[in-house]
């Protein structure tokens, strides 16, 4: 019996997901991620907590916001260059 680690789609796959910019970018949100928990945990320490934690969902939200629209951006581009290069992109079906 094979392994299952050896199946030729599961190392595209794999080496598909493990490129630099990918482990880069959750290298990043692991950062952000650790910073907004610290962020927090100094901010409680002040006396005006409910206007800080006020202040700190609202840009988190807008964190959220921002992340979401760069993502879809992204994901578009690469589905758009993934059908040019497959040479499957219809232009008269897009306009």
């Amino acid at each position: 019996m094979e392994e299952f680690w050896r199946n030729p789609e599961l190392v595209r796959h794999v080496r598909a997901e493990l490129r630099p910019l990918r482990a880069l970018t959750a290298a990043l949100v692991v950062l952000v991620i650790a910073a907004l928990i610290a962020l927090s945990c100094y901010g409680a320490e002040h006396n005006n907590q409910k206007e800080y934690f006020r202040l700190f969902y609202i840009w988190l939200a807008w964190a959220q916001g921002v992340v979401l629209a760069l993502w879809c951006i992204s994901s578009c581009s690469q589905a758009i260059s993934g059908e040019r290069q497959h040479k499957t992109y219809d232009f008269l079906k897009t306009t």
